[in-house]
């Protein structure tokens, strides 16, 4: 690789994982000074209706310190500063909700404003200003888009070098019938979105697509529904043992934390709010025999990694949820239009910012990178 053009190696280096660029770095003076521009931070969602995408950069992920630095949602640097809009899609449509980002590429839904749904068919790279359109869903006979709903993933394979967009619609209103039709679209393939049958288990409507080892999750009722990317195969994964007093079956929220596949439950009681986190953690050849915790197969287990609580205050009695976990263990919450942060060492709770307009704000992991997606065979365009 000595002969390569820099923008070469940047554009192959940048697709690796976060833990993998930081391992690169140590490999050469030129390795390193090119990988410095690759952060690792947050994509913020702000706002529910028309919300906007942010960048939360190495404050959010290194070490939170509100002595030493300023922290707000008015100063996130605006990543994507302008509404998608497209003569395919009038009338005017909002960004919805944060599908997932993966080595640079966000995707997100587009809110149909006269169906009042969302579907997963906008895919930008905030840095290069590139973005896609996908071909919107097509309604079939006794379908309706006022009456169904999406539960979508996006999700890259390393081992195909291929991106990949999952979506499943089911139609409300038949509670006999769990199955929703599903089709995967895969950048820079030519062939559309693919009709893979339908999937017999109910998802979470609100469940996002968590992609990691190379599948993507989604909590169901009672279970975890994987579907590998290379195979495009579903597979029911088994509940960390998180405990229940209910007799409804559990639906775990699912979040990348650490870079891990995490499940959580959270808990309020009367005087002290619990959180406990599990993440989905391959097995090691030579200590299989000293897992304690529910192994499910030859490969993979769930260990429980944090256990923490806090006094309620009486001013935030709405759940809280975790999304990030920094370098220095501290764990980032939602509560509301509220972001806080939960300190590991010193145990205290601390809001840093938020507004009670800011509802249904999103973040996920996301790397700044050059990959281009009319690189993978897609007719992209830019910002200007």
């Amino acid at each position: 690789m000595k002969n390569l053009h820099h923008d070469i190696i940047l554009n192959i280096l940048s697709r690796l994982p976060y833990q993998c660029i930081i391992n690169c770095k140590l490999v050469c003076k030129r390795w390193r000074d090119l990988l410095s521009n690759i952060k690792a931070g947050l994509v913020f969602k702000l706002g529910s209706f028309r919300g906007r995408l942010y960048y939360g950069g190495e404050e959010y992920c290194d070490d939170i310190n509100i002595h030493e630095k300023e922290y707000s949602y008015e100063t996130l640097p605006e990543m994507d500063n302008l509404y998608p809009l497209d003569d395919q899609l009038e009338p005017l449509r909002a960004l919805g909700d944060l599908v997932g980002s993966c080595n640079g590429l966000v995707c997100l839904k587009i809110f149909d404003l006269d169906a009042w749904v969302q579907d997963s068919i906008y895919i930008c790279n905030p840095v290069t200003r590139e973005y896609i359109y996908l071909p919107k869903y097509i309604y079939g006979d006794g379908d309706s888009h006022h009456r169904g709903y999406f539960v979508c993933g996006f999700g890259y394979s390393y081992s195909t070098d291929e991106y990949k967009v999952v979506r499943m619609y089911r139609r409300y209103g038949n509670f006999s019938d769990v199955s929703s039709k599903v089709q995967v679209y895969t950048l820079g393939s030519g062939q559309g979105w693919r009709d893979k049958g339908r999937l017999d288990h109910l998802l979470c409507p609100s469940s996002p697509g968590v992609c990691a080892n190379g599948a993507l999750y989604w909590s169901g009722f009672g279970k975890i529904v994987s579907f590998d990317l290379a195979k495009e195969e579903f597979r029911i994964i088994p509940l960390p043992p998180i405990p229940s007093k209910k007799k409804l079956p559990v639906s775990p929220c699912l979040r990348l934390l650490r870079g891990y596949l995490s499940a959580i439950k959270y808990t309020r009681g009367e005087e002290r709010t619990f959180l406990r986190i599990w993440e989905l953690k391959k097995k090691s050849r030579c200590t299989n025999s000293a897992i304690e915790e529910p192994a499910f197969d030859d490969l993979w287990y769930w260990n429980e990694e944090l256990s923490f609580s806090w006094e309620n205050t009486g001013t935030m009695d709405r759940l809280y949820l975790p999304f990030a976990v920094t370098n220095s263990n501290q764990v980032l919450l939602w509560c509301g239009g509220f972001l806080f942060y939960y300190d590991l060492h010193t145990t205290n709770l601390t809001k840093l910012w938020g507004e009670d307009w800011l509802c249904s704000n999103k973040a996920i992991p996301h790397v700044n990178s050059l990959v281009s997606m009319k690189a993978l065979g897609e007719k992209s365009k830019k910002r200007i």
